[in-house]
């Protein structure tokens, strides 16, 4: 689930009530006693509706607040605190759609606060409107980059949305092969694991672009000198201006001894892609530098300066600073992988699906996910030729700015230490798959805040990652009995159950999160399974036959042979042999693929 978290006031805010419950601390203890203090005269008037109001939502008494707030939002329809509180409770209520126009009014109300952008990208999240959610989280970052909202918010929608892209990616043996790479690039650069990961990727598909110079970049990390160089062969056989198939030449070069073509290598890369040059200075061995003797231009001079010294000392930017030339179409430019000039060129027209992927995957290239982010997002809402690598670039690019702003919280003063150690589970948790790091985290955020439901859902997931099913149960439930509105505990208290095969307890969970979002296609296949383990095939069929049909990943086969099992008590005999086929078949492929790459797990 998509959020923007609960209360984390200062100590003003908290004098009030110690049990906020939500993210309304912007609206300040002055500007509550200033709505407390006008409503005297009547019951009815616009300020007394709007605490009345306010005091219900603050009990997380969502559903009894919003009749109060509307009430008092057609007496003042352009206030902000009513727009604000009326759309942050249609939203807690599941009205998502509805909360649009109040969030868009309370942001015109006050461009310069941070709350109504947070709970707008909330609402379109939800909407499955990533451009526009995305564009609302940065815009709330952008007036406040300091907020524990904004913060959190953004983070929690970027590990969110790459959560939901790798689980995408698993649809396909493409996107399985892109999946296992997004898994290699969250370890080191030397890591033998990181090298497994990208052999088994380039075997499942040996045509996604750029896998075969990253593989043999891997290769030459961990020693693997022969096989990087079939690799780089291979690299620039599928596109002859790869640079990171040259950035390998040119390592491998150099460790030779053969600097002339080093050079070359680099310089070539710096002509197409100044930024990618100053890049490459973090993967270069610092004791690997050229003799005196070599020749060489400004720019790979620069390079070798940068690797001989700290990163953050090194300021190459001038020296490396871009020429852009739009000689060529974007699409050609594009293919010699000249990023700067792909992001200078024009923004393509709306519908321009491929013009979107070139400049946001660009970007990408460039270190700038920030915003490669929002072409990307455009350009996955429609069906390219693209679609696999737009989603495996978004979810890597989610999963660099989750980290990268989890980073910078670290380096800022104040009462942060809950919030810093909620998000370093958050990454831990979604993008490395570390539960025991993750719960470590939540466990610490929990001490300061301990009946936080956002902490105690998320520990609760942690905990039932690591197999602590009955610790999951409880803070599941407390979470819910704290907010009834939390979904992620709802799907942790599903998953226990149906781990211990209590098919029948999971069942109420899974139709909540379901009636919620119709379109979670994880909710209906996990739903249809439970039905059909509990005696109800034709109800289970409704739910696993148009995800799996739609392509919902199935890579072990199991889904689709428990599809034929429910197809088979129906009688439907023919739909039932299919399916059985194709759980053998899928089955029969995972043995295969996992026999080649080994258990990367």
């Amino acid at each position: 689930m998509f959020g923007v978290g609960t209360n984390r006031c200062g100590a003003v805010w908290k004098s009030i009530s110690a049990a906020s419950g939500t993210l309304l601390c912007g609206m300040t203890f002055f500007a509550f006693v200033s709505i407390k203090a006008q409503g005297k005269p009547s019951t009815d008037d616009f300020h007394s509706l709007l605490q009345r109001g306010f005091a219900l939502h603050e009990q997380r008494n969502y559903a009894d607040a919003l009749p109060l707030l509307e009430r008092a939002w057609k007496l003042e329809p352009h206030d902000y605190f009513a727009n604000l509180l009326v759309g942050i409770d249609l939203l807690r209520t599941d009205r998502a759609a509805d909360s649009v126009p109040y969030l868009q009014e309370a942001a015109r109300q006050r461009p310069k606060e941070d709350f109504p952008y947070a709970y707008l990208g909330e609402a379109q999240a939800h909407l499955r409107r990533y451009p526009e959610a995305s564009a609302a989280y940065e815009r709330a970052l952008a007036v406040a980059p300091a907020s524990p909202q904004a913060i959190e918010g953004a983070v929690g929608f970027w590990l969110e949305r790459f959560r939901e892209l790798a689980a995408q990616l698993r649809a396909t043996t493409k996107g399985l092969a892109a999946e296992h790479r997004l898994q290699a690039r969250s370890h080191a650069l030397n890591d033998p694991a990181r090298q497994q990961l990208l052999s088994h990727s380039a075997a499942l598909d040996p045509e996604a672009p750029g896998i075969w110079s990253e593989l043999a970049l891997a290769d030459i990390r961990t020693g693997n000198v022969a096989d990087a160089d079939a690799n780089i062969a291979r690299a620039f056989e599928q596109n002859p201006a790869d640079q990171r198939a040259l950035e390998a030449r040119a390592l491998l070069s150099a460790m030779r001894g053969n600097w002339i073509e080093a050079v070359r290598a680099l310089g070539t890369i710096g002509d197409a892609s100044p930024l990618v040059l100053a890049r490459a200075t973090a993967g270069w061995p610092k004791d690997l530098q050229p003799p005196t003797s070599v020749v060489m231009g400004r720019r790979v001079a620069v390079f070798f300066h940068c690797t001989r010294i700290p990163e953050q000392a090194c300021d190459g930017a001038e020296a490396l600073s871009v020429r852009s030339s739009r000689s060529a179409p974007v699409a050609t430019l594009f293919k010699k992988q000249r990023w700067e000039a792909v992001v200078a060129a024009p923004e393509p027209s709306v519908g321009e699906l491929e013009g979107w992927y070139r400049r946001g995957a660009a970007f990408g290239e460039l270190g700038s996910c920030a915003s490669g982010i929002p072409s990307l997002e455009r350009a996955a809402s429609g069906r390219t030729e693209q679609d696999i690598y737009t989603k495996f670039l978004l979810a890597w690019c989610y999963a660099q700015e989750a980290g990268r702003v989890t980073r910078d919280l670290q380096q800022q003063e104040g009462e942060s230490a809950a919030l810093i150690h909620m998000l370093r589970g958050d990454v831990l948790l979604r993008t490395q798959g570390n539960s025991a790091g993750a719960l470590k985290e939540y466990n610490d955020a929990l001490g300061a805040h301990p009946q936080d439901p956002e902490i105690l859902e998320r520990l609760a997931e942690a905990q039932y990652e690591s197999g602590q099913f009955a610790e999951a149960t409880a803070n599941a439930r407390l979470s819910l009995s704290i907010d009834p509105y939390r979904f992620s505990a709802m799907e942790t208290l599903a998953r226990v159950a149906t781990e211990q095969r209590n098919y029948e307890d999971a069942i109420p969970y899974l139709e909540k999160i379901v009636a919620h979002d119709p379109r979670d296609v994880s909710a209906q296949v996990e739903l249809g399974t439970v039905l059909a383990q509990t005696g109800n095939p034709a109800d289970a069929v409704q739910h696993l036959l148009p995800a799996l049909a739609a392509g919902y990943p199935d890579e072990k086969g199991s889904l689709h042979a428990t599809l034929g099992a429910a197809l088979r008590k129906l009688g439907r005999d023919a739909e039932a042999t299919q399916a059985f086929a194709q759980a053998r078949a899928l089955s029969q492929a995972y043995q295969s693929s996992a026999h080649r790459g080994g258990d990367e797990k």
